[in-house]
């Protein structure tokens, strides 16, 4: 039999980076809330898993010990399309780790925090807001009320609180793991690459226990025109790219089937005007930004820091949704204007003939989309 959940002054919707931070600081801050999470245990997900130093920044302040967990230190990066490639060291030094790893880094730390304010294993169905709470009601449990309401649940909306979509959703995200060879694992040491192709584009990196993430973006058109099917895919993607093709020689797939996305609303910002009463949208509910500038996990760690410090403060949740978009709208709008270029052929051509001859504005590239702020823990 489940066991039912009273009443709460705040209820967090979502375990993933931005909900357990968030929980972490209200935690240390002696403030109650109640964490749900709809996954009974924390799992892969699809996600190019680079942090960089603005997500470490926000991860030692909440306690997380990266090299102690195994990451892997990230200094270069690779782009690559065809058989150029333009190589490049980090403005400083980057981690990566699966987040199966990392989400289980955080619960834990949840946990040793306040381990009585967690649901594991309960899914949200609705929200309906009265004039001073809030009306949470579960999927196999009853409902309760709470008078403030996080949303940290991803990429995945729930029913009634749906994100309005851009127009451009016709890409599929795919993510698997494979064991490089000694050699191929060699040369990916400390390396992010991001390889453009006909149709999307691929990040790879190593990551803990040596292993490599490939995860890419591609047209559902050419999905389709593969058979929906993973074998082609890879098929068509060594095609394309002759340095994945070097790279996968003699890999070993670690996953049963590879994990899948659609629909990622890319440059979605939510409008703070629509902004319901004291509910705040935090890390993909507030902002989704293109995967290849590999910031999507420091701007959900900051999104939970900065709804911490607002809602401690007693500001409201247009306040602190204002302050989300003023922060993430340079770097989501600049990412936006980027994937154009990279995901349209006559333009991804010149783009990066053009950066061959300019390699010094990479650098410059790469912090436009750079997340500019960072928030200190109250």
């Amino acid at each position: 039999m489940s066991q039912n959940i009273s009443d709460h002054p705040a209820a967090i919707i979502g375990a993933g980076l931005a909900g357990s931070a968030l929980a972490i600081l209200l935690s240390e801050a002696g403030l109650p809330y109640i964490l749900l999470e709809k996954t009974r245990s924390a799992h892969h997900k699809v996600c190019g898993e680079f942090i960089s130093w603005e997500a470490l920044h926000y991860l030692n302040e909440l306690g997380i010990d990266l090299p102690a967990l195994g990451a892997h230190k990230i200094t270069g990066c690779r782009l690559i399309y065809k058989d150029k490639t333009i190589q490049k060291a980090l403005p400083a030094e980057a981690w990566s780790l699966s987040r199966k790893k990392l989400d289980q880094a955080l619960i834990d730390r949840v946990s040793t925090l306040n381990s009585n304010q967690i649901r594991r294993g309960v899914t949200v169905k609705n929200l309906q807001h009265d004039d001073n709470y809030w009306r949470v009601h579960l999927t196999r449990e009853k409902s309760f009320n709470a008078d403030t309401i996080f949303l940290a649940n991803g990429k995945h909306d729930i029913k009634t609180f749906r994100r309005e979509q851009p127009a451009s959703t016709e890409f599929i995200g795919f993510k698997m793991y494979f064991r490089l060879s000694d050699s191929m694992r060699e040369e990916l040491a400390h390396y992010v690459e991001i390889i453009l192709f006909k149709g999307g584009y691929a990040g790879l990196e190593p990551i803990e226990d040596n292993c490599a993430n490939l995860c890419f973006l591609i047209d559902k058109k050419i999905f389709a025109q593969c058979g929906k099917n993973w074998s082609n895919l890879l098929d068509y993607l060594r095609q394309q790219s002759a340095h994945l093709t070097l790279r996968l020689n003699d890999a070993q797939a670690l996953l049963d089937s590879p994990l899948a996305i659609a629909n990622i609303p890319y440059g979605y910002m939510y409008d703070q005007e629509q902004t319901a009463a004291s509910l705040y949208r935090l890390g993909d509910q507030a902002a989704v930004i293109h995967s290849f500038t590999g910031d999507g996990m420091s701007m959900a760690l900051h999104s939970a820091f900065v709804a911490a410090q607002s809602y401690q403060r007693g500001q409201s949740a247009s306040q602190y949704q204002k302050q989300i978009r003023t922060q993430f709208s340079p770097s989501v709008k600049t990412a936006q204007w980027l994937a154009r270029l990279m995901l349209c052929e006559p333009y991804k051509k010149l783009a990066f003939n053009f950066l061959r001859c300019f390699p010094f504005l990479l650098p410059l590239i790469f912090k436009a989309t750079r997340l500019a702020h960072k928030v200190d823990q109250l």
